[in-house]
């Protein structure tokens, strides 16, 4: 059987292949932490129209050779204002996970943020950020996902971190993790407050004020450095 595939960027908002990424989203994500398809086509439509410059956003699929089959997903946000990525979700289909697919998928994330800080500012990238379940109660190993990111230099930050609710259900409890790119793998005081805001504004439209944002910011009062945590063997 071939089991081969390939990575490619969504471009068009009514594509199938959007539609398919986000099936996948819909299948392995709980209601409180995914954002529903009309949002991830106006983020696609906002990307192709140059709207959102000189942040970006992206969609990338992993597409089987042999049946053409979206098998895989990432969609992440490029924000220009700390140069960075933020990966909102990535999803590989259940049957398929541990044959490289994620990994793929990563370095495509990785390659695209390079490219979109140089040809914003002439500036190499300075990280990833992403938002990862602190214990996923459901599944047989609760930490396998955190053992994933962290093959791949993604590991929680040391601070309290909480989103918005994006639907009718609470926010999940999670890690803000951090994959540097250039330079230390700790952040300042000042660092971690820019990164939260970034993330705040760019991905979620919230500014100072909102509750939930104070509550984050609060808590990284007079830390010298955020350091990043080890996840469970």
């Amino acid at each position: 059987m071939d089991d081969s595939f390939s990575i490619e960027e969504v471009l068009d908002p009514e594509s199938a292949s959007l539609v398919a990424a986000v099936e996948l989203l819909e299948a392995g994500f709980p209601e409180g932490e995914k954002e529903s398809q009309g949002a991830m086509q106006q983020w696609v439509s906002w990307a192709r129209d140059g709207s959102l410059v000189p942040d970006n956003y992206h969609v990338m699929v992993a597409r089987l050779a042999s049946s053409g089959t979206v098998v895989g997903a990432v969609f992440f946000h490029y924000i220009d204002s700390i140069a960075s990525g933020f990966v909102g979700y990535l999803i590989v289909k259940e049957g398929l996970r541990g044959a490289g697919i994620g990994a793929a998928l990563l370095a495509g994330v990785r390659e695209q943020i390079e490219r979109d800080a140089w040809n914003s500012g002439g500036r190499h990238a300075w990280g990833i950020f992403t938002e990862l379940d602190k214990k996923r109660e459901a599944e047989a190993d609760p930490y396998r996902h955190l053992r994933f990111w962290s093959a791949h230099n993604t590991l929680p930050l040391d601070m309290t971190w909480r989103y918005p609710p994006l639907g009718r259900d609470p926010p999940a409890d999670m890690h803000l993790a951090f994959c540097p790119l250039t330079g230390s793998d700790t952040l300042s005081e000042e660092q971690a407050c820019d990164v939260v805001r970034a993330i705040y504004a760019c991905v979620y439209g919230r500014v100072e004020g909102k509750a939930d944002l104070a509550a984050v910011l609060s808590d990284l009062q007079g830390r010298r450095r955020v350091g990043r945590l080890p996840v469970p063997p």
